[in-house]
């Protein structure tokens, strides 16, 4: 196709950023015509390609789009009337000053400063003017152990009334990893290094350490909000740790064939596995479940599945259907399947 093919390709210089603008056929209605595409990413950031009629209109369409960046970037620029762009800035220097960890995101801080200032102001200028003008009226925080705090987010997942699983992991992941770090540490001491060598050590996959790292940004998340605070706002060393990659394996489903060859042989190498495999295989459960499975809950199962039965079906006879079934799956699977 003709559609994207370039004949005549130029530069235009458009107040110091250069565009590319060339000529490309198109077929239309009315026959092959010649349109001028310029090609630009001050927009948006990505690469666009915008067509025209002539060079002259590429030309103009380039002018407009350099004269609105530039026009946003003096608003940027513009420090009238004491409303300085760097004072947030001076805030987050100050406020992480005591903080090792926050110490690439100060200096990241500062580099966008003299850039905003642009000759305008000293970096002097920006910090005496927030120190002569901040109120300081903000809760200060209160220091608590790592141990500590763990227990208080624990408390309110609970009181918030998320499933007991969700508390349970939260906890349990908390307490393994208070055991890794050094003993009575600070809430507001912890740096993304030590969660990460914490987490390491504790020989997790990297799905699970991952997790680990949304539980840590989560916990930082919420000691913010408190009231008073249990860390200074923005200070989350669980979300400055790595993300893991992972490498997800292929799904590989069972064909009959293949699951009764497993069923035929397991009884000979492992007896007392072979209940497990039945019911997660047959009844859909993953390892886990099946695992974590009461016969309580099975009991509770089979009632509720029999609640389906004709009202034809006295109480009596009902339960007389309930115990039979339960009575045959527990001769089927009590080898330890269900606690």
């Amino acid at each position: 196709m003709l559609k994207h093919q370039k004949h005549q390709s130029v530069v235009y210089n458009s107040n110091g950023v250069d565009f590319t603008i060339y000529a490309t056929p198109k077929p239309t209605k009315s026959g092959l015509k010649i349109y001028w595409v310029l090609e630009e990413r001050l927009t948006t950031g990505k690469r666009r390609l915008l067509n025209n009629k002539s060079l002259k209109a590429a030309k103009d369409r380039a002018d407009k789009i350099r004269a609105a960046t530039l026009k946003g970037q003096a608003a940027r620029m513009s420090l009238t009337n004491g409303q300085w762009q760097d004072v947030w800035l001076a805030f987050e220097v100050l406020r992480n000053a005591p903080y090792g960890e926050s110490l690439y995101s100060a200096v990241h801080s500062w580099l966008e400063c003299i850039q905003l200032l642009d000759g305008k102001a000293t970096l002097f200028d920006a910090v005496k003017f927030f120190v002569e003008n901040h109120r300081g009226n903000g809760l200060k925080p209160i220091r608590i152990r790592f141990d500590e705090a763990a227990k208080l987010y624990h408390a309110f997942k609970v009181a918030d009334g998320k499933s007991a699983s969700h508390c349970d992991n939260i906890r349990s992941r908390l307490n393994r990893l208070a055991t890794k770090l050094p003993a009575g540490v600070m809430l507001d001491e912890l740096t993304a290094g030590q969660l990460e060598q914490a987490v390491v050590n504790l020989g997790l996959r990297p799905k699970t350490r991952n997790e680990y790292k949304i539980t840590l940004g989560n916990l930082f998340t919420w000691a913010a909000k408190q009231n008073p605070p249990l860390v200074t706002k923005g200070f989350n060393p669980g979300k400055e740790m790595e993300r893991c990659k992972i490498k997800h394996g292929d799904v590989k489903f069972l064909h009959v064939p293949e699951l009764a060859q497993i069923l035929t042989s397991l009884p000979a190498k492992r007896p007392d596995l072979l209940p497990l495999v039945t019911l997660v295989c047959f009844a859909g459960l993953r390892p886990s479940e099946a695992a974590r499975l009461t016969w309580a809950a099975v009991r509770l199962c089979i009632e509720e599945w029999l609640d389906k039965l004709p009202p034809v079906y006295t109480s009596a006879i009902y339960q007389t259907k309930c115990d039979a079934v339960y009575q045959h799956v527990y001769d089927m699977y009590g080898g330890g399947v269900a606690g």
